[in-house]
């Protein structure tokens, strides 16, 4: 799909703007101003706002699923693949800002009218393929996660292969409310 097609503006600019101003502070009205179409040419994609939300979070654990598809392509060894994985998640957070929001906002479903999505199960099983990694491999190594109080970091990880402890906790980071 071209991301020039109604369709791909409209997911867009609702990513941007479910991730800037939240569910319930985001209207139809300003999605389709924003993405330079109209409210039938959303509902044609969508059959409502909720729908849209949904598919903007689909988008976002698509393109994990992409990610970690090029993870297990790169050639190298289980520490080289995972160092690109992080490297490359990383970078796309910081890149992208309103993507990461999203989903924290996805999964902590505080706002009114917003269905909390559940994020674990799918952010699981995307992580899960990349136990492959770890087979046979008997180094032992930290990694550390930045996520908010709410993405439930234990969750997703604590399930997979090898991973011998997850804690939440702060790192002493010296950027004021980040």
């Amino acid at each position: 799909m071209s991301e020039n097609s109604p369709r791909e503006r409209i997911l867009c600019e609702a990513t941007r703007l479910f991730g800037r101003l939240g569910y319930s502070a985001t209207s139809v009205r300003e999605v389709v101003e924003a993405a330079g179409g109209t409210k039938p040419t959303l509902y044609y994609y969508f059959a409502n706002k909720e729908a849209l939300f949904h598919e903007c979070v689909q988008e976002q654990l698509v393109a994990l699923g992409l990610l970690i598809d090029a993870t297990l392509a790169q050639p190298g060894t289980s520490r080289e693949k995972l160092t690109f994985f992080l490297g490359t998640f990383v970078d796309g957070g910081l890149q992208h800002e309103d993507q990461v929001r999203l989903m924290a906002k996805a999964h902590s479903g505080f706002e009114p009218g917003q269905t909390k999505v559940s994020l674990g199960a799918a952010f699981n099983a995307e992580l899960g393929r990349l136990q492959v990694l770890f087979r046979g491999d008997t180094e032992m190594a930290v990694a550390i996660f930045a996520g908010g109080c709410f993405w439930c970091m234990e969750e997703a990880f604590d399930p997979i292969k090898g991973v011998k402890q997850t804690i939440s906790g702060y790192t002493g980071g010296h950027v004021a409310d980040p």
